[in-house]
């Protein structure tokens, strides 16, 4: 199916008319309102003959079946608010007030406002965790399967593949234990947007059988910020349920400018994939095998993921659009290798840990975008101490890092006694506690880094010592940390005791 013309160039043409706009937006289409060149002459409402996002049965329609096609799906949504509505709204079809819902610890914040706004009661399933990383990896088909046989009143299991990091989990093993017991699978692969459409590439979720997949297009493929995609495939989900929460979760006045860029990227995607991907792929594996010469700064290994590369674990793929830079040892934190190539390299990375910094490749990078990067990190690890210096530097990052974080979060983990996180976040009662002070309470509010929005404790998790360690360090380090309404970090808001 190919439309004569794209979103785009019917907005280009309805600007080009005479055709005058007593309608909204405020700015009526004139230059004059001072916005960027070309926003106000594409921007517009529901007007003929440009389609109602919520009661499709036009262009947008054929638009978003055009999508459905690409991905696979039985059918595709297109989100203008981002990612976020679409788990919303996934949540919300998957799992009415007061169900179960088995959810991803490293699940990103919108999940858990799902579960909020649903008053849902969650079972937390834990990734694996990548020691030598001190990363979440991913979920394994066993530990779904054994919460699965704990909780059959779950309703659904949601998990995020790949994470932020890029690890990827077996969708299609997951979705045979999930279907198994007749649950829904909802697969948040937000930064999985390009997956599936390249055979270099990891499947998409939707191919390895996932009932709900979440797409955010603007992180990995050519589409402005806050486009996103929600598909559907096989009839597990009720689509009206599901239709339902969309409008309610999506705004009732849609961007014009988003949908076209939605349907453009799409339309990219069907022409131009081959040459976009062969110089992506010919340009990572030259990034690739220059940075191997590194001494000091560890990228994760390139490849696909090998039982000898991660033995035991449950990973399936690394996602090839991510690039981990490691600093362990090098006498910096990934705060300060993030500073460092911004200011001194003027290269702005995607994230910063207490250990690495995250960089994002797109079949947008240009050759010589890579050319800077690897010259840039090739220069910093030739400035950095050689392994024998290394070995007297007391860092406070690395290894002790990652083994704090995965004390702090087994110790959270092996918690029986939780109150459910809307019960917990809508407590009447509660105080503020010195952070040092907290050991043993009910916290009330999310603590997250953000990027990528991933909590560390949880409203209705009981603050412990380990996660004390953890946090403190945090604070100390000076990594970004959102959620508590205490933003130094100095005190957690916690349910009053007695």
């Amino acid at each position: 199916m190919e439309n004569d013309f794209s979103i785009y160039e019917r907005l280009a043409a309805l600007a080009r008319s005479d055709v005058y706009p007593y309608h909204m937006p405020g700015h009526k289409r004139n230059a004059g309102a001072g916005l960027p060149e070309g926003f106000a002459q594409l921007d517009i409402t529901e007007i003929e003959p440009f389609d109602n996002l919520h009661h499709a049965q036009g262009i947008l329609k054929e638009a978003m079946e055009e999508a459905a096609e690409l991905y696979g799906a039985d059918r595709t949504y297109f989100l203008v608010n981002g990612s976020t509505c679409g788990v919303l709204a996934a949540v919300s079809a998957a799992a009415a007030e007061g169900d179960t819902l088995i959810l991803a610890r490293n699940a990103h914040l919108s999940a858990y406002h799902g579960v909020y706004l649903r008053r849902c009661l969650m079972v937390p399933l834990y990734p694996e965790r990548l020691a030598e990383y001190g990363v979440y990896g991913a979920v394994g088909a066993d530990e779904v399967e054994r919460l699965l046989r704990r909780h059959p009143e779950a309703k659904a299991v949601f998990i995020t593949s790949p994470t932020y990091d890029g690890f990827v989990s077996d969708v299609e093993k997951l979705a045979e234990v999930v279907h198994a017991y007749g649950k829904i699978l909802i697969v948040d692969e937000a930064h999985g947007a390009h997956f599936g459409l390249d055979e270099r590439m990891p499947p998409s979720s939707l191919d390895c059988g996932a009932d709900l997949v979440i797409h955010s297009l603007h992180k990995t493929l050519p589409s402005l910020t806050q486009t996103a995609l929600l598909h559907v495939k096989g009839s597990r989900v009720d689509r009206g349920r599901l239709e339902r929460f969309l409008r309610i979760y999506q705004s009732s006045s849609p961007s014009y400018l988003l949908m076209g860029s939605i349907d453009l990227c799409i339309r990219q995607m069907r022409k131009h994939r081959r040459e976009w991907f062969d110089p992506f792929f010919e340009r990572r594996g030259k990034l690739m095998k220059e940075l191997s010469t590194l001494k000091v700064l560890q990228v994760v290994p390139d490849g696909p993921v090998t039982e000898a590369a991660y033995a035991g674990s449950a990973l399936k793929y690394y996602d090839p659009s991510k690039l981990m830079i490691f600093c362990d040892g090098a006498g910096i934190s990934g705060v300060e290798l993030q500073r460092i190539l911004l200011e001194d390299y003027h290269l702005q990375m995607e994230m910063a840990g207490a250990n690495y910094v995250l960089a994002i490749l797109t079949v947008m990078d240009t050759r010589e975008g890579f050319m800077r990067l690897s010259a840039a990190l090739k220069e910093i690890d030739a400035a950095m101490p050689s392994k024998e210096q290394k070995a007297g530097l007391v860092t406070g990052i690395g290894l002790t890092c990652q083994d704090e974080f995965l004390s702090a979060v087994r110790s959270v983990q092996v918690q029986e006694e939780r109150i459910p996180l809307a019960q917990a976040m809508d407590a009447a009662g509660t105080e503020k506690v010195a952070l040092e002070c907290a050991e043993g309470r009910m916290i009330t509010e999310f603590v997250y880094a953000y990027p990528p929005g991933i909590s560390v404790i949880l409203p209705g998790e009981r603050m412990t010592e380990q996660m004390i360690a953890l946090l403190t360090g945090y604070r100390e380090r000076g990594m970004t940390i959102q959620g508590p309404e205490d933003e130094t970090l100095r005190t957690i808001r916690c349910i009053k005791e007695g």
